[in-house]
């Protein structure tokens, strides 16, 4: 269960550095 939340966090952690990403990257912002 705790690898469960583990693995949830660092998705999460990773989908909001990849939007942030495409946020940074996006032409014209």
């Amino acid at each position: 269960m705790k690898g469960l939340l583990f693995a949830k966090r660092a998705l999460a952690i990773a989908a909001a550095g990849f939007h942030n990403l495409l946020l940074v990257g996006a032409p014209g912002s």
